[in-house]
C-alpha cells in the first residue's frame, strides 16, 4: 500500500474511534439529564403537595374550626391604647466583664476594629484577582 492509503486508513480508524467516544459520552450525558429531570419532577411534586397542605391548613374554615376546638371561648380583644410599649432592658457594660486576671475569661470578647477586617478583605480580593490572571483556581477545592 502506498502512503496515501495508509493515511486514509489511519484517519478512518481515528474517525470511528472519535465518533464512538462522542456517542458514549452523549449517552452518559442523556442518562444524567434523565435522572435530573426525574429529581426535578419529584421535587416539584413535593412542592405542589406542600402548597396544597398550606392552603388547606391556612384556610379560614380550618382556622375557625381549630379556634373553636382548642382556644378559649372567651377571647377578649384589646384596643391599641391598652397595649403598652415593652420596656427596654439596660445593656450590660462590656468594660466590667473584661478582667486582667488570666484565669478569668471574659464572657464577651470585644470585636476587632472594622478597619482590620476591611484590610483583610481587600488583601483577599487582591490575591483572588492575581490567581485569576495566573490561571490558579480561585476558590477552595472541594
Amino acid at each position: 500500500m502506498n502512503k496515501k492509503s495508509w493515511i486514509m486508513v489511519i484517519f478512518l480508524i481515528a474517525g470511528l474511534t472519535v465518533v464512538s467516544l462522542i456517542k458514549n459520552e452523549t449517552r452518559s450525558v442523556q442518562k444524567e439529564i434523565k435522572e435530573l429531570r426525574l429529581i426535578v419532577y419529584e421535587m416539584n411534586k413535593k412542592l405542589h403537595e406542600a402548597k396544597l397542605d398550606y392552603e388547606v391548613l391556612s384556610s379560614p374554615e380550618n382556622i375557625s374550626f381549630l379556634a373553636k376546638e382548642y382556644l378559649d371561648k372567651e377571647i377578649k380583644s384589646y384596643s391599641l391604647s391598652q397595649i403598652e410599649e415593652p420596656k427596654s432592658t439596660p445593656q450590660p457594660d462590656n468594660k466590667n466583664l473584661i478582667s486582667k486576671d488570666p484565669e478569668v475569661t471574659p464572657e464577651v470578647t470585644p470585636e476587632k476594629p472594622k478597619i482590620e477586617k476591611d484590610k483583610k478583605i481587600k488583601r483577599w480580593l487582591v490575591w483572588q484577582v492575581a490567581k485569576v490572571f495566573l490561571g490558579v483556581p480561585v476558590g477552595p477545592i472541594k
